[in-house]
């Protein structure tokens, strides 16, 4: 796996976009948020894909927001 921040993820050589946050107002957090929703995805049923958008839809959110655990 490879992160490309804003470009998205390459998994097991298949490129995913990254999904668009409404506002990207602050990036601290975005790993680790991609991270629990690839891996939450991933323990489910092994799919690549899947667990590749649920990372890229969790760290999507977590860059809306200020700082690395909001409120």
């Amino acid at each position: 796996m490879l992160t490309l921040g804003a470009d998205g993820v390459i998994v097991e050589g298949e490129h995913f976009a990254a999904v668009t946050a409404p506002t990207a107002i602050d990036p601290t957090g975005a790993g680790d948020a991609f991270c629990a929703g690839f891996l939450a995805r991933w323990v489910k049923d092994h799919d690549a894909a899947a667990a590749a958008r649920a990372g890229t839809e969790v760290a999507a959110r977590a860059v809306g927001v200020v700082g690395g655990r909001p409120a």
